[in-house]
Order: structure tokens, then C-alpha cells, then sequence
């Protein structure tokens, strides 16, 4: 199998702790020997550095690039993924892990680390995954520091010595952290697809598309933003190999057309829940426009849309003006 932490660490050890200036990031050591990668809490930051933290955050095993996203009169950056094994990538490293016991107060681990979590977390399980790696590379999206005390948690957790542990950390309100989110809607849409009951293994291979948003200081705002860019303007390519009934099935299930959510901007579902993820509905974290190809029949499916309105309202606060 291949082990998403070596493969992270490769990318840790070749590209990233050798460049620091021209990242624009801060590498330092804690007492227990753990390495911190800040990419985003108290530094700039780069392009590169979110292009490679996006990489990190799905195993090390995509591709990412940069594109254009027209909206309105502004021509924004967009990301692009292919993955070539979206179960690794969208499932196994990207599906949130559950809380451990005694852990509310922890991060909740996604990213490589998450594969080597003891006792294994239910999406690990699920697809009988396991990753023999000594080193655990940890990617969160966070504003806290990290103390030598989480850094502790995660390496317990992971059955790691602390010294064996990196941690790579960028807030919500940073260009890295906008990057990351814009390259997950083939997460999405994998956690989407088997919340459905869809089997996620006959997914071969996926490609995506979504803008980046205006960067924002305010800390809501900017999580608003970079979820709506997923939301309203996310795109996602699948090559799966079954049905064509199976993916009609679940099509019509997949996305925000069909929570009673739609046409609101993230940020108001967040503050209508408390302002806590856990309590929103599942079903709102997907991805705007779906498209399957099924390799077994080599007929295409489309479901949803991009939707340029919202999108301007999201990131400029008014209405997107008409074309000239």
C-alpha cells in the first residue's frame, strides 16, 4: 500500500524545510522534538507553500495547479487537482477523523497523520487501509499555536515519538489555508458519495476545478468564504467504474440543490448552527457541479451548477453586475 506519511514526509524533507525564505514560512523545533511548519499564523506565507500544503493535506499522491476563475469584472486564481487514487486522497486522508476519548478540546486530525491514529478511525477501517510509517505529518487548519502538549496528544495518538512528528499549521484567514479548501472538492464529494451508500471504491480517478476567494482578515468571514468557494463554485470530474442505475441513484442526492440550504452563503448556515461544523448537516459539505463518467458504460452524468451570484455576493457583498 502506499503510505501517505512517507509520501508527505518526502515532499516535507525535499521541498519545503530546504526553502523556507522563499515560502515564506517558519520552521521550528519544540522542546519534545516535534517540528512546527508555520505557513500562515504568524508569516505570509506563498502560492507555492498552499499548493504544497494542499498536496500534503491529500497524501502526497496529487497533482495541483493553478488556474483562472472569471467572476463578474475580476479575474480570480482557481486550483486545480487530479488525483489519481481518490480513496487515498478524498477518503483516507481527508475524511474527518472522529474525536478520540478525552480529546473535545484536541485538533481533530485529518491529512496523513489521521492513517496511523490508534486505536484506527472508522473511514481507516472502513476500507482496511493501513500505513506502516514511523513519521506522522500532520497539516491543521488552525489559528492556535501549536504547544508541546498537543504536539504530545497527536504523537500519542499516532503511537509516534514526538520527534517524529510534523506538524504543518495555516488559519482560515490565510492565502496557504484558501488554497487547501479550494483544492477539496474531490473530498467532498467522497464523503458525500458514501454517506449515500455509494461504494467509494469503484471511484478510479477524479479531477477539480474552484476559485479562490479575497483573502479577509475576519476570521468568520474568511472560513465563510473559502467554504462557499466549494459550495457555489467547486466542480469535480469522477471516473467510476459500475452502474449507470448506481449513479442515478445517488446523483440526484449530491448536491446543496437538495438540503433546503441553498442560495445561502456559508456563513450564515455556520452562525444558524451555533457556529459549530458538528452541527451542521453532513449533507452541506459537497461540492457545486458533479460530473461522472462511467468507465464501465462510457456514458456521463452532470448534476448542479456553478452559480456566479452567490459567489459575488459571498466575496464582494453585492450583486454581480450584469455583462456589458
Amino acid at each position: 500500500m502506499i503510505s501517505v506519511n512517507r509520501q508527505a514526509l518526502r515532499i516535507v524533507k525535499e521541498k519545503i524545510l530546504p526553502n523556507q525564505d522563499l515560502l515564506k514560512i517558519d520552521v521550528k523545533k519544540l522542546k519534545n522534538g516535534a517540528t512546527v511548519i508555520d505557513m500562515g499564523q504568524a508569516v505570509e506565507g506563498s502560492w507555492e507553500a498552499g499548493r504544497l500544503f494542499a498536496e500534503i493535506t491529500q497524501g502526497g499522491i496529487v497533482e495541483i495547479a493553478f488556474g483562472k476563475f472569471q467572476l463578474g469584472e475580476y479575474i480570480l486564481p482557481s486550483v486545480h487537482v487530479y488525483s489519481p487514487d481518490p480513496l487515498i486522497s478524498g477518503w483516507i486522508c481527508q475524511r474527518h477523523a472522529d474525536p478520540l476519548p478525552g480529546s473535545e478540546h484536541q485538533p481533530i486530525l485529518t491529512g496523513p497523520a489521521k492513517a496511523l491514529l490508534k486505536p484506527p478511525d472508522m473511514s481507516i477501517q472502513f476500507v482496511n487501509y493501513q500505513d506502516d510509517s514511523p513519521v506522522a505529518v500532520a497539516p491543521l487548519q488552525t489559528s492556535e499555536p501549536i504547544t508541546e502538549e498537543k504536539a504530545a496528544w497527536i504523537a500519542e495518538s499516532c503511537q509516534i515519538a514526538p520527534e517524529n512528528l510534523y506538524v504543518l499549521v495555516a488559519p482560515s484567514t490565510s492565502l496557504v489555508c484558501s488554497i487547501q479548501v479550494a483544492a477539496r472538492p474531490i473530498d467532498n464529494l467522497m464523503h458525500r458519495l458514501q454517506e449515500e451508500n455509494f461504494d467509494i471504491v469503484t471511484v478510479k480517478s477524479a479531477f477539480s476545478t474552484a476559485p479562490i476567494p479575497p483573502l479577509s482578515p475576519d476570521g468568520l468571514e474568511a472560513m465563510g468564504r473559502i467554504n462557499d468557494c466549494l459550495l457555489y463554485g467547486g466542480h469535480v470530474l469522477v471516473y467510476v467504474d459500475t452502474t449507470d442505475q448506481e449513479i442515478e441513484r445517488v446523483l440526484p442526492k449530491l448536491t446543496l440543490e437538495h438540503t433546503g440550504q441553498y442560495g445561502k452563503l456559508f456563513k450564515q448556515i455556520f452562525e444558524e448552527n451555533d457556529c459549530n461544523f458538528h452541527n451542521i448537516d453532513l449533507r452541506v459539505h459537497t461540492t457545486a457541479l458533479i460530473q461522472v463518467n462511467n468507465l464501465r458504460s462510457g456514458n456521463c452524468f452532470s448534476t448542479g451548477k456553478i452559480d456566479h451570484e452567490i459567489l459575488y455576493r459571498s466575496f464582494f457583498g453585492a450583486k454581480l453586475p450584469p455583462e456589458r
